[in-house]
């Protein structure tokens, strides 16, 4: 719970900085503000108090200008920018839940005090037919369910030669089945003692958690080429589904909270991974065909 809270702080603050530092250069891109900037500093310039600050100020504009311009391309879309950015946070956010629970599993602890806390309100909250419910939509997140939606959205990619994106689903599909196999195999945790049923495997990380990340990635990549509320829609349908097959997790009993979020982290980072690669070799690949 601590380190999903300490996640939670850092991403919030990463996007707060990002927002700020977008609208300072929107507002900037008016050549109307940026003569009146400039006008109020050439006039705190005159000042004797102020005057030395603000020529410092401006030989480190100056010196900056370079690093700036660099900063402002990776928070824009296209050529590396954005989207590229946007992946490097998912790898980030994503590897450090998946390898802070892993240290935290690897130091011997056998349960976090959000799996207990997850778990009393698991047992408060049960009821058979929510159960039942929750038996059927897990479905949702078995290896057969991630087969059939990672090849139906990598052969409609294939269908428009969209290779690398074809690529990015299988590959991390794969990827991911692999990294939680061997991740499950070294930490050997065992499942919850409140399981509804006798589950396969070792519990940490959740592989339906794990292998949610395809439909996130899928609902991405199909969706690309569309309106910006189609985007929002299906990656946010997306989203919801998968915290939902999560949830199912816990409510069977089959998992701890700490499985679930460690799960979600890998996927995620896998998928992410994946995507900056096929972007950048993409985006290496187009620029030899324009020279």
């Amino acid at each position: 719970l601590t380190i999903a809270k300490q996640v939670a702080l850092a991403l919030g603050l990463v996007i707060a900085v990002g927002v700020g530092v977008v609208w300072v250069v929107t507002w900037l891109r008016d050549p109307a503000h940026r003569q009146e900037l400039m006008a109020f500093v050439d006039r705190q310039e005159g000042k004797p108090v102020l005057g030395p600050l603000v020529r410092l100020g401006r030989r480190a504009a100056a010196w900056l200008r370079g690093p700036a311009r660099f900063l402002w391309n990776r928070i824009t879309p296209g050529d590396l920018g954005l989207e590229l950015t946007t992946l490097l946070a998912v790898v980030a956010v994503g590897s450090f839940v998946f390898f802070g629970y892993l240290i935290v599993l690897e130091r011997g602890t056998v349960e976090t005090v959000g799996d207990q806390r997850v778990v009393g309100w698991v047992l408060d909250l049960r009821a058979q037919g929510w159960l039942d419910a929750s038996r059927v939509f897990t479905l949702i997140g078995t290896s057969a369910a991630i087969t059939v939606v990672t090849a139906l959205a990598a052969g409609w990619c294939l269908l428009r030669r969209r290779v690398a994106e074809a690529l990015v689903l299988v590959a991390g599909s794969l990827i991911t089945f692999g990294a939680v196999q061997l991740t499950k195999a070294l930490v050997d945790r065992p499942r919850p003692s409140i399981a509804v049923y006798d589950a396969a495997g070792a519990s940490y990380p959740s592989g339906h958690a794990a292998h949610m990340a395809v439909y996130v990635a899928a609902a991405v990549i199909l969706s690309r080429t569309s309106a910006r509320r189609t985007q929002l829609i299906a990656v946010g349908a997306a989203v919801v589904l998968s915290i939902l097959v999560g949830a199912t997790r816990l409510y069977l009993g089959v998992h701890y909270l700490s499985d679930v979020l460690g799960g979600y982290g890998l996927g995620a980072s896998v998928f992410a991974v994946c995507g900056m690669i096929a972007l950048i070799v993409t985006h290496l690949r187009d620029n030899a065909h324009r020279t």
